[in-house]
């Protein structure tokens, strides 16, 4: 217990000391002291990472997110007959605006693999 509230004050000190060198002369912020440091510290962490899991908080349910949203995509492409992809495709490029002509030299390439 006592190594982390050292090690918590140590990151407190170093994140005091890069705030007041570099954000109060830039920003013309106010100083911080080490408890606010410190706080400021300890809230980053738990928006960013959570306390007691280093993969947690926020980035580790958007990356389950992520990972079902492509899992539900690709079981439904797999499902799809070649005219509901063909169709799918043609919908989506008329939107995506700057990959439109990427995309569609990728699928020219790859109907001509085809054949």
């Amino acid at each position: 217990m006592l190594f982390v509230v050292s090690i918590v004050l140590l990151i407190g000190f170093i994140v005091q000391n890069l705030w007041n060198s570099i954000v109060s002369p830039v920003f013309s912020l106010p100083a911080l002291t080490l408890a606010q440091a410190t706080g400021l510290f300890i809230l980053a962490k738990i928006l960013t990472g959570g306390l007691f899991h280093p993969a947690g908080g926020f980035w580790r349910h958007r990356r389950h997110w992520r990972d079902n949203f492509k899992n539900r995509w690709k079981e439904r492409w797999d499902n799809m007959t070649p005219e509901e992809k063909e169709k799918l495709k043609q919908m989506y490029w008329g939107k995506c605006g700057y990959f439109r002509e990427r995309q569609e030299r990728m699928y020219r390439t790859e109907k001509e693999e085809q054949l």
